[in-house]
């Protein structure tokens, strides 16, 4: 799967100013702001994705920032080695039944 280089800690982000942020793994930080959160990857990262998974269109319209409620999912299900399997294993049942992952499914 290649190695991916470590990035700066997010300051901004789709959902406001970043208050909280935890690297998962280099070029995947988990960020909170005062209203909401996500995942935040880098560049390299979203080029590595399963072609289905970047065919995914994320809530907030930025191809590198997953919000927590669904979208998530997604960095989840791309990077399976860096979650628990319980996370691991709702994001592929989420994915495979969820209407709202139609463009992230096989085919």
């Amino acid at each position: 799967m290649g190695t991916f280089a470590r990035t700066a800690q997010p300051v901004r982000s789709p959902w406001g100013l970043v208050q909280v942020a935890t690297e998962t793994a280099p070029g995947i930080w988990f960020v909170s702001t005062a209203s909401h959160g996500g995942f935040i990857i880098s560049s390299q990262r979203r080029a590595a994705m399963p072609e289905r998974l970047r065919r995914f269109p994320t809530f907030c319209g930025d191809p590198l920032a997953f919000e927590e409620d669904m979208d998530c999912l997604a960095v989840v299900a791309a990077w399976p080695e860096h979650f628990t399997a319980e996370q691991v294993e709702t994001a592929r049942h989420v994915i495979a039944a969820d209407p709202y992952f139609a463009d992230a499914r096989e085919g």
